[in-house]
């Protein structure tokens, strides 16, 4: 086989590991995720929850950044993370989550306020420029859009 036709299967074979495959198969990016709504997760919401809504979301994005690491390399070696759905569960440990499920944590503790309901979310799904698939948030209050994503550390206004 001809050079050229070697880089585009190995490019083509990338391309599916790292995007096609995830965006099909992991929870949070073709499929939703129910949001849990529990007594427990309304009482760690709560700790969380201030008397302006966009100081709530700080308060649980900045919680979200700090507990649950960011890694690259920890994307492709635990794998199984890509499957974690139950915040109640993960809740307690200070661990790498992929992005989607960081966005999942936010929505859940946000709506677990009583502040926020799903209308508030809008998701974003991207390819990076490595050709990985990335999931973010689009927050609106009020007549305000905020950009939330834990994984890059990133909370701004978009308006």
């Amino acid at each position: 086989m001809k050079k050229r036709y070697w880089v585009i299967i190995i490019i083509s074979i990338y391309l599916c590991l790292v995007f096609l495959i995830p965006l099909l198969f992991f929870p949070g990016f073709l499929r939703d995720v129910e949001i849990q709504k529990t007594e427990n997760l309304r009482q760690i919401a709560e700790q969380f929850k201030a008397e302006e809504k966009e100081e709530t979301m700080k308060n649980v994005f900045d919680f979200v950044d700090e507990k649950y690491l960011e890694s690259r390399y920890k994307l492709f070696i635990l794998l199984n993370r890509h499957f974690y759905t139950d915040v109640e569960k993960i809740m307690d440990k200070e661990q790498y989550t992929p992005c989607h499920v960081q966005s999942l944590i936010v929505r859940t503790l946000l709506i677990n306020t009583g502040q926020f309901q799903e209308e508030n979310f809008e998701k974003k799904i991207i390819m990076m420029p490595w050709g990985t698939i990335h999931r973010y948030d689009f927050i609106k209050i009020n007549n305000k859009t905020f950009k939330s994503d834990p994984y890059y550390g990133i909370l701004e206004e978009m308006n």
